[in-house]
């Protein structure tokens, strides 16, 4: 392929100590001033400057240059006493205007390290230019340094999202820009197509860790974190924690609006959930536009359309393969009032009365829709246009300073960082604000470090999925590499591009792509780099299942060996061990080999067991039966006894009266009349109180099944009360 140069001469990069780099994924949320946590970004720049002169502007510089961290100028003008306030400053005494010193900042900030950050930078150099390799590009070491740093710090990746699509796979529905035919547009393509490349690298490199160096990712989320929390702390003038947000407005733009209806990646959807209830939590106020909401209509039907012509790639074209989220998309789209106000996100109309027009008049949209270049879709171009207008129009020309943000009546949020300083140039350019002052839009990320700061809660948790949802979105196969790619297959090999087609549906396969054309269709050139690029994506694929058939086996291997080991430990009896070692060595042979024999060993087994369970029950019923009989029979006696001494009484008394001459006579009769009583009382308790004995036995059986907690499981048996034995019940009975 050809080879290109991602950068020019005069484009050197600046050396950042990675040192540096390591405070920063030290910073923290501290109690007190917020600064206090910030202490770790300071080291470097205090460390040489102890009791030198401390100037703002000076200051921001060496943030700038350390961090690639912005500190807006409507921070500069208080920064000074916020930072002698956390002891980072000490003031000069007697001074005829406030002067301050550097401080010496205590402690050694050791958690993080120099080598921790040099390894993770010269890991991603190393997988960077094994790439760029198959494309001839020549980028040094620093060059990928720069630029890797520098996605840590804003992970930002619209250049690949910027970047226009070719000519043969334009879509009409995205938001890249295109300059008029004219130099300027030349070095403008030239600028975003070196960065597009870095963006892929870098984007490629940190959803690898992510999928197979779990701590490493940690340590990126751990820089992008602090970097989040040391710009919105630097830039937000002593900002209140005990705030409310009743009184403001958030106007989301039509994208994450998408991602809260989860119709754009999973990564993106949980991203911008949490972001959504912390404003929801805190008393805010969710809105969207109405040309916002007919957005996404339009990109809905869209994608829909191009997926039923087999043209449909991206997130949600991908996920309409699945049968639930297509029913529930095709639902949305019939209906996306109903879908959004289910989100309790109001659906507000950009503002109409003459009087709103004198805070931003048409011919400011104007000039501001011309001020952010000329989008692919103008309809595009229009919407952002006059989302900006309709939020300045709708503040009616307050002024709050942005310590005071949630004053500020109405705030529009967009991912788009472009969008959001080109509107904060124009409100400044017209006096419509100040450099202090709250500008009409705050990208979702500077959102999202603010809800932190002021709320609290888990920035980690926020940085990982917007870290992770934008490079995901970075390396989103683009429409015009597909289109190249499968043209050439298509005309050499129709199979193949039928196979490629079915991949494109893969988001893993998609990121493939990506990555070996560095999303950059002008790469494609011959009908080789195509087989080679497909067959690059092949062979990771079939790695990447390689490696979840290995993990799955290893998985099983390693569970059985734990199983076996805790059976020779002694921890069940032995009759258990035996029955548990069988069942779970047929489990595990049946999962490796999945043959018949161990199914049927493992169900005998099992039946065995399930035999064994029922006898003991059987027993327990026996016994309990046995119980009751028991008593049934003292009750039947006690009833026997007192009969039989009733008769021998009456008896007595009888044949004292017939037989005065005889004195002996009486107690014979009595005894006789008493062994017949008893000997004929035994059964009549049964007639006269037959009913009442069963009673008492069968009550004394339920108690006994009860203590010995077979109640349920006695329903199973008969039991012979003839002479107490249990049987199991038959199917019929």
């Amino acid at each position: 392929m050809t080879s290109i140069s991602l950068f020019d001469n005069d484009e050197r990069t600046v050396d950042r100590p990675l040192r540096a780099y390591a405070f920063l994924a030290q910073t923290k949320h501290a109690s007190g001033d917020l600064l206090t946590g910030l202490a770790p970004i300071f080291k470097p720049i205090c460390r040489d400057r102890v009791g030198e002169p401390f100037d703002a502007k000076e200051f921001s510089k060496l943030v700038r240059s350390l961090y690639g961290i912005e500190v807006h100028p409507w921070a500069i003008d208080d920064l000074a006493s916020r930072l002698e306030a956390a002891g980072l400053l000490i003031r000069v005494a007697g001074s005829a205007t406030e002067a301050y010193l550097y401080a010496e900042i205590p402690g050694d900030f050791d958690a993080v390290s120099e080598a921790d950050i040099r390894l993770i930078v010269q890991r991603f150099v190393t997988y960077a230019q094994q790439l760029m390799g198959s494309h001839e590009i020549t980028l040094d070491a620093q060059d990928l340094e720069k630029a890797f740093l520098n996605q840590l710090v804003s992970t930002n990746f619209q250049s690949i999202l910027l970047k226009p699509q070719a000519k043969s796979g334009t879509d009409t529905s995205s938001r890249t820009l295109s300059l008029p035919q004219s130099d300027e547009k030349i070095a403008w393509q030239a600028k975003i197509a070196r960065q597009s490349k870095l963006d892929v690298l870098c984007a490629s490199f940190i959803v690898d860790l992510f999928e197979n160096d779990r701590s490493a990712y940690e340590l990126l989320v751990r820089i992008a974190s602090g970097a989040l929390i040391s710009e919105v702390i630097l830039n937000v003038q002593d900002p209140k924690t005990d705030i409310k947000l009743n009184s403001l407005t958030v106007v989301f733009d039509g994208p994450f609006v998408m991602s809260l209806l989860d119709l754009s990646s999973e990564e993106s959807t949980g991203y911008t959930s949490r972001i959504h209830k912390m404003l929801k939590d805190h008393g805010a106020s969710i809105a969207v536009f109405r040309h916002s909401v007919e957005e996404i209509q339009i990109n809905l039907k869209a994608v829909a359309q191009n997926r039923s012509l087999g043209i449909g790639f991206g997130p949600t074209a991908r996920r309409l393969s699945n049968a639930t989220f297509q029913a529930y998309a095709h639902s949305v789209m019939r209906d996306v009032d109903a879908a959004i106000r289910d989100l309790e996100i109001k659906i507000i109309d950009t503002p109409k009365h003459p009087s709103s027009y004198s805070y931003f008049t048409d011919a400011d949209e104007e000039s501001f829709r011309a001020s952010l270049g000329f989008f692919t879709n103008p309809a595009a171009q229009t919407r952002d246009a006059s989302s900006i207008a309709s939020t300045i129009r709708l503040r009616r020309g307050i002024h709050v300073k942005m310590s005071q943000f949630n004053s500020s009546s109405y705030l529009f949020i967009t991912a788009n960082p472009w969008l959001a300083e080109r509107a904060a140039a124009c409100v400044k350019a017209k006096n419509i604000n100040t450099d202090s002052e709250v500008p009409p839009a705050l990208t979702d990320r500077f959102l999202a470090g603010l809800l932190w700061v002021v709320f609290g809660g888990k920035t980690d948790e926020l940085t990982e999925y917007r870290l992770l949802a934008n490079c995901t979105a970075a390396l989103e196969a683009r429409t015009d590499v597909i289109a190249k790619v499968q043209k050439f297959l298509g005309d050499m090999d129709e199979t193949k591009a039928t196979r490629f087609r079915s991949l494109m549906t893969n988001e893993r396969a998609g990121q493939y792509l990506m990555q070996y054309t560095l999303g950059d269709a002008a790469l494609i050139q011959t009908s080789g780099d195509a087989f080679e690029t497909f067959d690059q994506i092949e062979q990771a694929m079939e790695r990447k299942l390689q490696r979840r058939h290995d993990e799955a086996l290893s998985k099983i291997s390693e569970e059985h060996a734990s199983k076996v080991d805790e059976l020779e430990r002694g921890q069940q009896s032995i009759h258990e061990r035996f029955l548990q070692a069988q069942a779970e060595t047929l489990q595990i042979k049946d999962q490796l080999k999945g043959t018949r024999s161990a199914q049927e060993e493992s169900a005998r087994l099992a039946e065995v067991e399930r035999d064994q369970k029922y006898e003991v029950i059987r027993k327990l019923v026996a016994r309990s039966a046995a119980a009751a009989l028991k008593l049934r029979r003292q009750k039947q006696f006690i009833i026997s006894a007192g009969i039989a001494i009733c008769v021998a009484i009456a008896g007595l008394f009888g044949v004292e009266y017939f037989s005065k001459n005889h004195p002996w006579l009486p107690y014979l009769g009595a005894v006789l009349a008493g062994i017949v009583a008893f000997v004929g009382a035994w059964n009549v308790p049964d007639f006269l109180f037959g009913s009442y004995l069963d009673r008492v036995r069968d009550r004394m059986f339920q108690a006994k099944l009860e203590e010995f907690e077979i109640l349920e499981s006695a329903s199973n048996f008969v039991v012979d009360w003839g002479t107490g034995a249990a049987r199991k019940r038959d199917s019929g009975e």
